[in-house]
């Protein structure tokens, strides 16, 4: 999975690279006019009505220097033959979330009950992202592709079980977590509803993919009224993908021309998730972890909400440069409603349907520091 994710990000880097240096090309095309294709025949008559009309022509050339320094003073450019302005940016940052994956039993009068609840908490994680936005008339298309440096130490995991399927806590165990690689692509298509010299609003919708995974290890186990034990090596790996489509709304408060902050709020009308929990047998000691079972879970949920708060300085420039940079701080954060669904289990080549039902919690908040360049 790692090298999965770490294929799709240097792809969609490549891309934002080539868009970018497509845009400065074609802006720098633009600006030089085009190309004199003509015949030479064609050539020798526009010379001949060039002399004719000689002095009709210096007062057209005339006429037009003075229109070109006039929109150059107004800061129209218009050097950009594909988009009204296109974006380009590379942040970093840290996230700081929890993922809850939850199993339910049935009792025998047909309810279900908390059999088990395991808490992956994530400690400021450290993020890599680049982004693409493109504004095409009232259009605007934008993508971002982010990922995590998996390292050690980014968090814990508690494992809680009630097996008498009551409030009585029967089972506990605590884990340190490795976090095995961390993905979240998204996309969006919006409309600007509203468009004027300080204010901007619109709506769209967008599509996010998110995959989590995550790895506990070592710790220990303490069961009350049980004397604590050790665990060494691989316990158990939790991969989780989400699939989240959504319905955006966003506000661009042009403050000062050197300043403005947009804030965007999303409404996830249904989430679907897929996970593997894979428990590997403690007990064997050998190079690599003895996988002793795994489990399938398929859900889904129902109103989630996600937002991003950005602040963008941007950097002093002539009012004529067509590429203008930023710096631009950004805040987001995610909330995932419980999603439930139907759990499989694998022992060996054997899969079965479990009597248990699956559950999922997502959440985190994020913060930023990205390097903006705008293309007009």
């Amino acid at each position: 999975m790692k090298t999965k994710q770490k294929t799709v990000f240097f792809v969609f880097t490549c891309l934002c690279v080539f868009l970018y240096g497509a845009a400065i090309a074609g802006a720098q095309s633009s600006a030089n006019g085009p190309l004199d294709t003509k015949t030479d025949t064609a050539a020798d008559a526009s010379q001949t009505q060039k002399n004719q009309t000689g002095a009709s022509s210096n007062e057209s050339s005339s006429t037009n220097a003075n229109s070109s320094a006039n929109e150059a003073k107004k800061g129209k450019r218009f050097l950009n033959p594909w988009f009204d302005e296109a974006s380009f940016s590379f942040d970093s940052g840290f996230i700081y979330g929890d993922m809850s994956e939850l199993v339910y039993a049935q009792k025998s009068d047909g309810t279900y009950t908390r059999l088990s609840k395991l808490d992956w908490d994530l400690h400021f994680l450290w993020t890599i992202a680049v982004n693409a936005s493109f504004d095409i008339k009232r259009m605007r298309i934008a993508c971002t592709a982010q990922t995590v440096l998996p390292v050690s130490g980014s968090g814990f995991m508690q494992d809680r079980d009630w097996k008498n399927l009551d409030n009585t806590l029967t089972d506990f165990s605590e884990h340190p977590v490795r976090t095995e690689g961390i993905f979240n692509g998204d996309i969006l298509f919006a409309y600007k509803i509203l468009d004027v010299s300080k204010l901007s609003t619109g709506a769209g919708a967008g599509f996010q993919f998110m995959t989590t995974a995550l790895c506990a290890h070592d710790g220990y186990k303490e069961n009350p009224g049980q004397a604590r034990s050790s665990f060494t090596g691989d316990v158990i790996l939790y991969r989780q993908d989400l699939y989240l489509p959504y319905l955006a709304s966003f506000v661009q408060w042009k403050a000062h021309p050197n300043f403005d902050l947009t804030a965007n709020l999303c409404f996830i009308p249904v989430s679907v998730g897929a996970a593997q929990d894979t428990h590997y047998n403690t007990a064997i000691s050998a190079p690599q972890p003895v996988v002793a079972y795994k489990f399938f879970d398929r859900m889904y949920g129902w109103a989630s909400v996600k937002g991003e708060l950005n602040l963008r300085f941007n950097l002093p420039s002539a009012s004529e440069a067509f590429i203008r940079h930023a710096l631009e701080l950004r805040i987001n954060g995610i909330f995932i409603n419980e999603m439930t669904g139907s759990s499989y289990k694998k022992t060996g080549n054997v899969l079965y349907n479990t009597a248990g039902k699956p559950g999922a919690t997502y959440r985190s908040f994020g913060i930023s520091l990205a390097y903006c360049m705008r293309i007009r």
